[in-house]
């Protein structure tokens, strides 16, 4: 897994002096190692991606992740996701609302899963085109807002936090939920996947696939 952030990109774009009511804060954040010397490290790992859905309006997943952030300790009221890409897909995070407290180096589980969906016929149909390529991990890009109370000085500070980043996370799709031709790929015509009659896979209902 890589994970990348880019401050200069974040100084350089406007942003306002407040959001929801939280003082920007721009400071440079190292997302597992992307940034050596900045004065915050952040070291992310992700399980592998939990399915949710997959129907003819597209699909989501979860992923369970834990954290370890030093040079800072606080707590975090939200997470806002913004203009996020699954391999150039357009992909919906669902703002994280629930609340946590992290120590200077301690390691913590994020108290539930971040909820990823793709949807929309083109945006399905990119992400299934994708899945034939039998990638083993999908890169994600996009923007995170942290909001929360930040300790400095034995005080604590109501900020948001902008960080960029660019990561890579495992295959979402499993490989063999889709009708096959007898090599093993996926069917590459315009239709891109077609099945009929209901399937599942870990005992969740996924509907019934038609063409595209």
């Amino acid at each position: 897994m890589i994970l990348a952030s880019n401050g200069a990109e974040i100084r350089a774009q406007e942003l306002p002096g407040k959001i929801r009511g939280y003082k920007v804060k721009r400071t440079e954040v190292s997302v597992n190692g992307s940034n050596p010397g900045a004065s915050v490290e952040v070291d992310v790992n992700f399980d592998h991606p939990r399915p949710v859905s997959i129907s003819l309006s597209g699909f989501s997943f979860e992923l369970e992740s834990s954290l370890v952030v030093s040079g800072q300790s606080g707590n975090v009221d939200f997470i806002a996701f913004r203009d996020f890409e699954l391999n150039g897909i357009r992909i919906e995070i669902k703002e994280f609302n629930e609340g946590f407290e992290f120590q200077n180096g301690v390691s913590l589980d994020l108290p539930k899963p971040i909820e990823i969906r793709v949807s929309g016929g083109q945006a399905l149909k990119g992400a299934l085109s994708e899945l034939k390529k039998r990638e083993t991990e999908w890169r994600v890009k996009g923007r995170i807002f942290v909001f929360g109370k930040f300790r400095r000085f034995g005080f604590r500070f109501k900020r948001v936090v902008p960080v960029d980043i660019d990561l890579s996370i495992p295959n979402p799709l499993p490989t063999g939920l889709f009708s096959s031709q007898s090599d093993g790929d996926l069917r590459s015509d315009t239709s891109v996947v077609e099945k009929q009659g209901d399937i599942a896979i870990d005992g969740l209902p996924l509907g019934q696939l038609r063409q595209f």
